[in-house]
């Protein structure tokens, strides 16, 4: 955890004294990064926003916004009331769905994204949202092997 908030503080003082470079989104990307590493997931939540925003449509602003969706989902895993902690999953959904109808173009993402939605479900108990998930994924012609797998083994374990 020392690593990772070292790792944070380096980040931040490069991008207070370098504002105007062009590596401050991918410092940010890493900032936040070191937040999500140490459970502050909304500093990580802020700093991913906003390379969404500053990155457009690049591989950091796809990476980022699948993240912002990683943020939601492990804040309602360690939320202690069912009402918040399924708020939060479905905040988690959003955030994924996001992924896919923004980013179509970076794959593994898309598929990343979709999985964790599927995941989402099947956490707040909607199995048939999740197996729905789960079988349009697998629509996808052109998705490679390991992604076929871990959607099969999401299926069968649904039954």
């Amino acid at each position: 955890m020392g690593e990772w908030k070292r790792m944070g503080e380096g980040l931040e003082k490069f991008i207070d004294k370098y504002p105007e470079s062009n590596l401050v989104p991918q410092a940010r990307l890493k900032l936040a990064n070191s937040f999500f590493q140490q459970g502050n997931y909304s500093k990580a939540r802020e700093n991913y926003t906003w390379v969404t925003k500053i990155s457009e449509e690049g591989e950091l602003s796809v990476e980022a916004q699948y993240r912002i969706g990683d943020c939601w989902f492990n804040e309602a895993a360690g939320e202690k009331d069912y009402e918040k902690a399924v708020e939060k999953y479905n905040k988690a959904v959003v955030e994924y769905l996001r992924v896919v109808h923004l980013y179509p173009q970076f794959e593994e993402w898309k598929v990343k994204a979709q999985l964790q939605t599927g995941k989402s479900y099947e956490v707040m108990g909607k199995k048939n949202e999740a197996k729905n998930t789960y079988q349009k994924i697998l629509e996808d012609k052109s998705l490679k092997e390991k992604w076929i797998k871990e959607v099969e083994k999401r299926l069968e374990e649904l039954k």
